[in-house]
């Protein structure tokens, strides 16, 4: 039996146009569930051998930042954070990126849309739906009845395979040139992942602000709260004090920060005269904290001396650190 599949493709490509805020709908689904429960990866070259230049992947764990994604191909191009063997020559591992592996899904996404156009056949173009139908018993299976059936037959015996190709084109094309965060408005997002939302929090800002002022070279934090406990490297540099080692890390203090606890400043300083020995400056503070401010209150020198030298469990006393001022 032979026929045209040319309605068939019309069909699939005008249920693909109408479904396009929808579909994007689905992959701000996705996107925001990559916000919620994964981090950002890198691609590290310094151990890279010479027969093998894979790199390898690093998970930083560090969250996806909103504002540092315009649209949705920027954050596209950050790796999914896992391998697939490459079958290369000189390259052992591909790092997919979630552009890649959003392609690899947009099948499996478009498939309720392609259905609804066999239904909207059916419905008003039953002869034609008729003849499909007719067309897969014989050249797939005999016992296709349902529109399943027959959406499981077109793509087994591959009669729009072009066409196919070409819808998950045109929705990847339309939906990596949306602006990423009205794309995600209307899903939850954590607040770690929210610079602007981090910002808004009052006092929050000005006090990281606080903490870099102290950092003359090198510093290293610790905050605490009746969860858990996060430490931080902090680094002056030519551009200002750096939070961490990756680009998150300041966002994921702060989101820690804004959390009734405390925390402890160590800040190294220049080694006084005549001695050469060089000195720690620690502060101290706890912090009171609900959705929308912090109050920090200083941890007085006396106090933080008697809580920095106190077994915490027995209550003894500890001997002194050297070189160590509480301010």
């Amino acid at each position: 039996m032979t026929m045209s599949f040319a309605r068939l493709a019309d069909a699939y490509v005008e249920a693909i146009q109408a479904s396009l805020p929808r579909s994007a709908e689905e992959i701000a689904r996705l996107i925001a569930q990559a916000f919620q429960q994964k981090t950002r990866h890198i691609v590290d070259y310094a151990q890279t051998p010479p027969w093998d230049d894979s790199g390898e992947i690093i998970d930083t764990g560090m969250p996806f930042i909103l504002e540092n994604y315009p649209t949705v191909a920027d954050f596209w191009e950050e790796y999914a954070g896992y391998r697939e063997p490459s079958f290369e020559s000189g390259r052992g591992w591909n790092y997919p990126t979630f552009g890649m592996s959003m392609q690899q899904e947009l099948y499996t996404l478009l498939a309720p849309f392609y259905q609804e156009a066999l239904l909207r056949l059916a419905h008003e173009e039953p002869q034609y739906y008729q003849q499909l139908v007719t067309y897969l018993q014989q050249e797939y299976d005999d016992q296709v009845r349902t529109t399943q059936d027959v959406y499981q037959g077109i793509a087994f015996t591959d009669i729009v395979g072009d066409t196919i190709i070409q819808c998950e084109i045109a929705v990847s094309e339309h939906v990596q040139s949306l602006p990423l965060a009205p794309l995600l408005q209307g899903q939850t997002l954590p607040r770690r992942c929210q610079r602007t939302l981090l910002e808004q929090i009052d006092n929050l800002p000005a006090f990281m602000d606080e903490l870099a002022g102290y950092c003359a070279t090198v510093a290293h934090v610790t905050s605490l709260t009746d969860d858990d406990m996060m430490q931080m490297h902090l680094e002056r540099t030519s551009a200002g004090v750096a939070f961490g080692q990756h680009e998150g890390a300041r966002e994921l203090l702060m989101d820690h920060i804004a959390r009734t606890g405390s925390l402890i400043l160590r800040c190294d300083v220049a080694a006084p005269e005549p001695t050469g020995q060089a000195l720690q400056d620690v502060r101290g503070w706890f912090i009171e904290a609900d959705a929308t401010r912090i109050t920090p209150n200083r941890v007085l020198p006396d106090d933080l001396y008697v809580a920095m030298n106190t077994d915490a469990e027995t209550g003894a006393k500890l001997p002194p650190e050297p070189s160590v001022r509480y301010l």
